[in-house]
């Protein structure tokens, strides 16, 4: 049992459906799960975990900076804001 924070890549308007990008290690315990997964295979996952909680038009100007693994949850957010 391992708990990983991973942020979706999909859209918010497709119910029931959820896309994740994984990067594989080769000693990663999570990633080699995700890795060795087959279409169909299913995963137990909970969530999500919200730190911060966008409120529209509260700023005149956004500036988003972001590198490594920062960058999925950061599009998620500028897909939201959009």
């Amino acid at each position: 049992f391992a708990v990983r924070p991973y942020t979706p890549i999909s859209s918010a308007d497709q119910p029931g459906h959820v896309r994740l990008m994984v990067k594989s290690y080769e000693d990663g315990t999570v990633s080699k799960f995700f890795a060795n997964l087959d279409v169909g295979d299913q995963v137990e996952m909970q969530g999500p975990i919200k730190k911060l909680q966008y409120e529209p038009n509260k700023y005149r100007h956004i500036v988003m900076l972001a590198g490594g693994s920062g960058l999925t949850p950061m599009t998620q957010v500028a897909d939201k804001i959009l």
